[in-house]
């Protein structure tokens, strides 16, 4: 059966590497850091699996939608496994793959992902996989099934679906390093999981330095915001904006697991600083559920972290500290402000010292920060799926959580001492609720103010990761932001 997966490639009549390398006209390429295979094709993405150990580079975008009618359905097959993880590098060049499809829940089947399995040599950076939708049975992600090497600068957003461990942009990470990335992904729901988690499902041993993930994650056993389970692993200067819901049936002590806004367990020795977390985070009652982590043990350690208090159910940072862990620094704050990264004052300073953050701060709780680099998100000047539709809004929530995505109204109607006054969305350049939560000041695009009542009780939303549904009276600031020019 695995030979058959591994192999079922084949059958794609898939050209290898080096029949494209010199296709008559011009070369393409001989695999080594100096001259890297250049990957302009879908079909020449999949045949890395001829060369495992050399160097890519991607040279355009790539439309991967073709993908979903390959191999009988099963989609794409992952570059990489463990007897043969991919040791070479690939370089995006901050190019995206758009729609690529990955189903193989239904066999025996794990590492799952663009890359099934990375070896400790191996380096992936400075590309987008978005629109993504991977399923399958282990170590499932979008960019990477397990990673023992580095990946850097990466963006992936779209669904992931398993059995067991599985997160956004890497199934499972081990010893490698993970920095300066980001997962806008529903992760779940699933009927079994072990570790899952926004970014990653689990962390053994590894690094994860300057990330985020949003969207949501869903499932039963250690669901959290970034990571299900660190181990050991190392997590510093990194948020979790996403909700986390776990539907755990054996809710006990006796179980070791949790539900958290960051990470659902953190253990092993595992280390926590810097971090911040804002989603909602729900579990069943005997469940240890907290902001930030939903349990702590075995000498594992969280310091200088923060998560959102006054929320519905008025979660502790840490859902339970057990016996034998580490000290658990993690303060429940009403908004994660501007003063927290000022320099030389601010408890979050060291996020700022290296340049790749993006604050747009003003004088209310942070806009949620993003990276400066164009690798990690949508870059300036392309069309996305959340931008399809024309100008997008910007919509940051009480909570300090913000949205990014296409209105499914074209206009907002307030009521004012005007009378019924209907706004078309095209012309508002903000709206800010005053401090009664029921009116609104609407700036316009060309200076006017309006002020009045919403009509609308909630505000759909197509991101990047979900259609959903806020309602008005969570919103602090809604920006519109222009059309992007064809």
């Amino acid at each position: 059966m695995r030979l058959a997966w591994l192999c079922g490639w084949l059958a794609l009549g898939v050209t290898s590497l080096s029949a494209f390398a010199d296709d008559g006209s011009s070369r393409r390429g001989s695999g080594t850091e100096a001259d890297p295979y250049q990957i302009g094709t879908v079909e020449q993405l999949q045949g890395m699996k001829d060369d495992l150990a050399a160097c890519y580079v991607l040279v355009n975008d790539l439309d991967a939608s073709g993908t979903a009618a390959w191999d009988g359905g099963k989609g794409f097959s992952p570059v990489g496994d463990p007897a043969h993880p991919f040791t070479g590098t690939f370089d995006g060049r901050g190019h995206a793959i758009d729609g690529l499809k990955i189903d193989r829940f239904g066999q025996i089947t794990t590492h799952i992902a663009l890359f099934g399995c990375t070896g400790e040599s191996a380096l992936i950076r400075n590309v987008s996989v978005r629109k993504a939708f991977v399923k399958g049975c282990d170590y499932v992600g979008i960019l990477v099934g397990v990673n023992q090497g580095t990946v850097s600068n990466a963006y992936v957003f779209g669904e992931v679906y398993g059995s067991g461990t599985f997160g956004g942009l890497v199934g499972g990470h081990s010893k490698g390093l993970l920095s300066h990335c980001s997962a806008a992904v529903v992760v779940g729901p699933v009927w079994v999981g072990n570790h899952l988690g926004g970014l990653a499902g689990s962390n053994n041993g590894g690094t994860i330095s300057d990330c985020f993930a949003t969207g949501t994650v869903t499932g039963q056993e250690n669901p959290g915001g970034l990571v299900g389970v660190n181990n050991g692993g190392f997590i510093r200067r990194c948020y979790a904006s996403g909700n986390v819901a776990s539907s755990f049936g054996g809710a006990s002590d006796s179980y070791r697991r949790g539900a958290g806004g960051l990470v659902a367990q953190n253990q092993g020795g595992g280390s926590i600083n810097d971090c911040f977390a804002t989603g909602t985070v729900t579990g069943p009652g005997g469940l240890p559920v907290g902001g930030l982590i939903g349990m702590n043990a075995d000498k594992a350690v969280v310091s200088n972290s923060y998560t959102l208090a006054g929320r519905d159910n008025a979660l502790p940072g840490v859902g339970k500290n057990y016996p034998g862990a580490g000290f658990a620094e993690c303060e429940a704050v009403t908004a994660i402000g501007v003063a927290f990264f000022k320099p030389r004052s601010g408890p979050l300073e060291c996020w700022g010292t290296d340049g790749l953050w993006d604050w747009a701060l003003d004088d209310g709780p942070v806009n949620l920060p993003r990276f400066t680099s164009a690798f990690c998100g949508v870059r300036p000047g392309k069309k996305s799926a959340i931008q399809a539709g024309g100008g997008t809004v910007v919509v940051d929530l009480e909570d300090g959580s913000r949205i990014v995505g296409v209105p499914a109204v074209a206009e907002i109607e307030i009521v004012s001492p005007l009378g019924r006054i209907r706004v078309p969305l095209k012309t508002i350049a903000r709206m800010e609720f005053n401090a009664d939560r029921e009116t609104v000041v609407i700036l316009l695009a060309n200076g006017d103010r309006l002020s009045g009542v919403p009509a609308l009780e909630s505000l759909k939303i197509d991101t990047a990761w979900a259609k959903i549904s806020v309602e008005l009276r969570h919103i602090r600031l809604l920006t519109v932001s222009k059309p992007v020019q064809e």
